[in-house]
């Protein structure tokens, strides 16, 4: 007899609006299964006194997932394991793969959850998982929040972004963005515009450098936690990065009301319709994304009705509901009996 449905391993290397939305979502779990959150200081000592085959499935929720997965005592159960993919840092590069093809990617008995097309396809097309062992889902985000009123004529319009301060995250793309943008507001005296960067990582000082160089200094303003809670607080939501291991940030925008600029990566027009709910621009072209920016940092109105456009897209293809639903089937039936449009295209296969 199992004594949770599922049991949900938290590693503390999972960001803080990662894990407003895990925890949300266990709480809609938890109206109709037995759930159980373990937290990384008690799970040593979870283990100890349980027996790993008394509990439904297992649900591991890690940034560094392969980490994690090597130091529970999960590889003699029985039960479903699933593994959360939460960045791309951790994916292996299609010549290690080819190098270390005899090391299996994923270990036997565990299924690989992601959150992000990019990495869905990698897994199925590049590593080779089979279909059953790799499924995709939006990652859960917290509950709606009420909308807050914004000042007609703010004395700066800001342009936040959650920001992994690494190689992989284009920060060079942002500077030149906000170089442009900066330059064409003095050119059309446009509003004043600033970028709020949320987030950390071993390149943050490096791009405070170089922002000064620019002469981009009060430009910028930098926040080390990213709180969803803070989205509120901005104007518009700026999605730069290339390659990324979900939408939370994205989606919160939306839940808050306030429009996106972003490049057109794969999955992001799954929450971004075009000239409805924000702008989407080609990958790595900065005037375009420059141009939408400054549309929307000129026009009060235009932020004001995108934004209550976006919101209502996201309550649509984000919903509570849904999102439990389609995870309680997961995490007991071992697979998403429910998908919606966007989620189902997600998951295509070339």
């Amino acid at each position: 007899m199992t004594t949770h449905d599922l049991v949900c391993l938290l590693f503390p290397d999972v960001w803080a609006h990662e894990r407003e939305g895990v925890k949300t979502l266990l709480d809609s779990l938890s109206q109709q299964i037995r759930v159980e959150c373990v937290d990384s200081q008690n799970q040593l000592n979870y283990f100890s006194g349980t027996d790993p085959n008394s509990v439904g499935a297992y649900w591991i929720v890690a940034r560094d997932w392969q980490k994690a997965l090597a130091t529970l005592p999960l590889k003699h159960t029985r039960r479903p394991v699933f593994a959360s993919v939460l960045t791309v840092a951790t994916r292996r590069s299609f010549p290690d793969i080819l190098r270390q093809g005899f090391r299996p990617l994923v270990p036997r008995g565990v299924q690989i959850l992601t959150h992000s097309p990019i990495n869905f396809r990698f897994f199925r097309e590049i590593a080779r998982i089979s279909p059953g062992r790799v499924q995709y889902l939006p990652f859960p985000i917290g509950p709606l929040p009420e909308l807050l009123s914004r000042p007609e004529k703010p004395e700066y319009v800001k342009i936040g972004s959650f920001v992994d301060f690494r190689s992989e995250s284009n920060l060079h793309y942002l500077l030149n963005v906000a170089h442009c943008v900066k330059k064409r507001s003095a050119e059309q005296e446009t509003p004043a515009a600033k970028f709020v960067l949320f987030g950390t990582g071993p390149l943050r000082d490096h791009l405070i450098s170089a922002a000064a160089e620019l002469g981009l200094t009060d430009s910028f303003e930098m926040r080390e936690t990213p709180w969803l809670a803070s989205i509120r607080e901005l104007d518009v939501y700026f999605h730069t990065a290339l390659q990324t291991g979900h939408y939370v940030p994205l989606c919160a925008a939306g839940q808050a009301g306030i429009p996106v600029v972003s490049s057109d990566v794969p999955g992001v027009e799954g929450f971004v319709v075009h000239k409805e709910t924000g702008y989407l621009a080609p990958v790595n072209e900065t005037e375009p994304i420059a141009d939408a920016l400054l549309d929307l940092i000129r026009d009060a109105t235009l932020r004001r009705a995108m934004g209550l456009k976006f919101r209502q897209h996201i309550q649509s293809v984000m919903s509570q509901e849904n999102l439990a639903e389609s995870y309680r089937s997961l995490f007991v039936r071992g697979r998403v009996i429910k998908k919606t449009d966007e989620w189902a295209a997600a998951t295509k296969v070339g």
